[in-house]
């Protein structure tokens, strides 16, 4: 990842990539090492109700066609994890807004990873201060004993994978 600022940080993806900002995703075209261009597509990232910590705060690239399949067959092409405690979905085409595929109650995700085979997803939430693991069916997968390090000081949380 790139960090823009603040409040945008950039994902390379194959041949394009997206900017995250407030509760929206741009996307970006890169041709070459050198050229970037802005997509006129902006997704929109699903917020929840009551308010509270809102919009992406991770995202990962999906390239395995066979993984975190959507409703309609096709496969996710970026997962984004929230801070409301969800992990969302975009694919391409002319849509316009991700869409909720899992819903962890009391999380409030800091960051998303995705292994080298594209079928696990690893959200770190500091809610809870663990790693959240998410097979290819969005379907959290339970880890014990695995991502522990006993050596921390008491109240430290993951903040990113």
């Amino acid at each position: 990842m790139i960090e823009l600022s603040a409040s945008k940080t950039l994902l390379l993806a194959a041949i394009s990539f997206g900017a995250v900002s407030t509760n929206v995703a741009t996307l970006y075209a890169v041709p070459d090492s050198t050229n970037v261009t802005e997509k006129s597509l902006t997704v929109s990232i699903p917020t929840t109700f009551p308010p509270a910590p809102q919009g992406p705060s991770g995202q990962v690239a999906n390239t395995n066609s066979s993984s975190f399949k959507l409703g309609d067959g096709s496969s996710a092409l970026f997962i984004f994890a929230n801070l409301n405690g969800t992990i969302s979905t975009w694919n391409s085409g002319n849509e316009s807004a991700a869409t909720t595929e899992a819903t962890i109650p009391g999380a409030s995700f800091a960051g998303l990873a995705i292994n080298q085979a594209d079928t696990m997803l690893y959200a770190a939430t500091d809610a809870t201060g663990a790693i959240d693991v998410f097979n290819s069916s969005f379907v959290k997968v339970n880890t014990p004993g695995k991502f522990v390090d006993p050596r921390l000081p008491k109240g430290y949380v993951p903040f990113n994978v």
